[in-house]
């Protein structure tokens, strides 16, 4: 009986307990570790932003890197990533025609609000650039919400 008691002491002692979350408040950081400084987001179209990085790609992943830009276009597609999260492309007024803007979807506030958007409607996305030319604006999302 004294072997019961014990191994139940045990085993109620560790109960409630579970490992460390990986991230805080939401957010893509580590438990323990400072928040981000709030970020000021540059407001603006697809069509401005592809715009801009038509006139000079290089330029424009450079001034966006770890900036944030908050866009407004049509959800046009949403595909799955490799890690997990969404590839989302939007679209202007042009429709594909006049590219597009891609942004990946990871963060927990970028998918939880990528559940509430419909394809084919207006959203506002809040991302960074993370440097890289490429033909089109690839961003990495921190925030996704309908318009």
């Amino acid at each position: 009986m004294r072997t019961l008691a014990l191994l139940s002491a045990a085993f109620l002692a560790g109960c409630g307990k579970s490992a460390p979350p990986t991230t805080e408040g939401g957010e893509n950081r580590p438990v323990g570790t400072k928040p981000a400084a709030p970020v000021a987001y540059a407001k603006m179209t697809v069509d401005e932003l592809i715009a801009e990085w038509k006139r000079n790609p290089a330029a424009a992943a450079a001034k966006y890197k770890g900036a944030g830009v908050e866009v407004t276009g049509t959800l046009h597609e949403i595909d799955s990533w490799p890690r997990g999260g969404s590839l989302v492309t939007l679209t202007g007024a042009e429709g594909v025609a006049g590219t597009v803007v891609r942004f990946i979807a990871e963060a927990p506030k970028a998918k939880d609000g990528l559940l509430k958007c419909e394809v084919g409607k207006p959203v506002v996305v809040k991302g960074r650039g993370d440097g890289k030319t490429n033909d089109a604006p690839w961003l990495l999302a921190g925030e996704i919400a309908p318009k």
